[in-house]
């Protein structure tokens, strides 16, 4: 691909990455992600960068389900312990600050389930479970660019499977868009 490719040809690129990357999922990762979810009593979110952005959206929607949410670092985030679930989002599955949290929810009694590509990562040995995107890179691929720069695909593809995770979570749950929509915030 070269460096002055027009649209059609980055979102071609791109939306190929994200199928190829989404269907390698296992749907037992994601039912056991779920699970996890329903059992807690409380969720907490921690991310960083735009991994931390798609996680929040997560959060957003868990409340507008009528589950208890909360993103680590928020003024208003109480603390974690037995009962809750930390999910915790890293391609690398190595970013410091996520692993030192996961740590540390692991020992305040907390669950942890890790959104990664590297399953055999600190993150992946803390959780008790993971959903892993195979094939996802944080990479530099070089210049000119090939493909999506950076961990593009991976917060892409997390944000489309946190979103397929709510509606699933939803139904589980009979929530309908009015219930949704009701807690919806109405502040703005």
């Amino acid at each position: 691909m070269s460096q002055s490719s027009g649209l059609s040809q980055w979102l071609e690129k791109d939306l190929g990455e994200l199928e190829g990357l989404l269907r390698g999922l296992k749907p037992e990762d994601a039912e056991a992600l779920w699970d996890e979810v329903l059992g807690a009593k409380r969720v907490f979110i921690l991310g960083a960068g735009r991994s931390g952005l798609m996680l929040k959206a997560f959060a957003m929607r868990l409340m507008h389900i009528g589950l208890t949410a909360h993103v680590v670092g928020e003024v208003s985030t109480p603390s974690a312990g037995r009962g809750d679930l930390l999910i915790v989002a890293s391609a690398s599955g190595s970013t410091g600050t996520i692993v030192a949290g996961a740590r540390l929810a692991r020992r305040a009694g907390a669950r942890i389930a890790a959104l990664t590509a590297g399953a055999t990562s600190p993150i992946g040995r803390v959780a008790n479970v993971s959903v892993r995107f195979k094939g996802a890179s944080t990479k530099k691929r070089g210049f000119p660019l090939e493909g999506m720069p950076l961990g593009t695909v991976f917060e892409q593809a997390l944000l489309v499977f946190l979103d397929c995770s709510v509606a699933s979570l939803a139904a589980r749950l009979g929530v309908t868009e009015d219930d949704m929509r009701s807690r919806h915030a109405n502040l703005e």
